[in-house]
């Protein structure tokens, strides 16, 4: 599941597709996982002056809110020219 592109389930990309925001894309991810484990995986460009752990930091306070019930258990950055981020939220 996808945040801020349409999402392609049942035929190819279009016009009329609806964009999934970051909250929705939690949302449907956290439905869909039947509370097991959510991988969050986001990819950032270098901010001028900040490590990339701030970078996250910054950029996933505002991608979204997990519900109450699942925690961020795990962050793995991978630094680089596109610098990726997995977060991983476990059910308690």
């Amino acid at each position: 599941i996808r945040a801020g592109a349409p999402q392609e389930t049942d035929h190819p990309f279009n016009v009329y597709d609806r964009v999934t925001t970051a909250q929705q894309a939690i949302d449907q991810a956290v439905a869909a996982a039947h509370g097991r484990r959510v991988y969050y995986i986001e990819l950032f460009p270098k901010l001028a002056g900040k490590t990339p752990f701030e970078a996250l930091t910054t950029l996933s306070a505002q991608a979204g809110r997990f519900p109450p019930g699942y925690r961020l258990t795990d962050t793995r950055i991978y630094p680089g020219m596109s610098n990726v981020a997995v977060q991983v939220y476990a059910s308690r």
